[in-house]
């Protein structure tokens, strides 16, 4: 189903099933395993992440494109091996930093109407250094620990961090140890597989839901800026 927006296009809404499915495809998950990977969307549920998707008991959820691709992500962590809680934890605090580098894996010549034209689009890719046993350590586990913790580069800088060749350090974590998501290969795939499951669907309506995010939130930070500034000034 499609609403109508003020920005002048099409929001794409999706329901549950519609999001599961389109994860079981692109998690390869077996038909006999559904049940328990249902069981971890749940979890995910439980915890109030996407944002709007735990509804309470009796009425159904309906997933913007935005919550179906922070599910995507939060899946793809959970390849990882990390915990549902830290994946939580780990996306509500870098999402406001890296939506905007989703633009360019979705539809990269149209993310100049966010950027300014002298910026050179690039393939990016998210890196980080996972501590799966961050808890143990002898600095423990903080509630500022992952804060900043994802990097957004270009695909052609990541063998430059492995040869020690420019200046890059993990938030947390070891320098030796990363992961790395290609975004543009794997936003592609989970939005070809979106559009199996929904035919009707436009990859365009996801770019343009993220890029009214993104400048929502750049609208809201000049609105709290000019309001300190203006209390300063007093």
């Amino acid at each position: 189903m499609y609403v109508s927006s003020s920005w002048g296009f099409e929001v794409v809404q999706l329901s549950y099933a519609d999001v599961e499915a389109t994860l079981v495809a692109l998690n390869h998950i077996s038909e006999e395993k559904r049940v328990a990977f249902r069981a971890r969307l749940k979890h995910f549920q439980r915890l109030g992440f996407p944002q709007g998707a735990n509804t309470g008991t009796g009425k159904r959820a309906v997933y913007s494109a935005k919550m179906f691709i922070q599910l995507c992500f939060a899946i793809e962590f959970s390849q990882m091996g990390m915990t549902p809680s830290r994946i939580v934890q780990i996306l509500n605090d870098n999402w406001d930093e890296c939506e905007a580098s989703l633009l360019f894996a979705i539809t990269p010549e149209q993310a100049t109407s966010y950027w300014s034209d002298d910026i050179p689009l690039s393939d990016l890719a998210w890196i980080f250094s996972p501590e799966a046993l961050r808890d143990l350590t002898l600095e423990g586990e903080g509630k500022f620990d992952y804060k900043e913790y994802i990097s957004v580069l270009p695909i052609d800088k990541i063998p430059s961090i492995m040869k020690e060749e420019i200046n890059y350090s993990p938030v947390v974590g070891e320098i030796h140890r990363h992961f790395i998501i290609h975004l543009r290969p794997f936003l592609i795939r989970a939005m070809e597989l979106l559009k199996y499951v929904r035919p009707e669907f436009d990859h365009m309506s996801v770019f343009k839901s993220l890029e009214a995010s993104v400048v929502a939130r750049q609208a809201d930070l000049k609105r709290f800026m000019d309001h300190m500034d203006g209390f300063a000034k007093r």
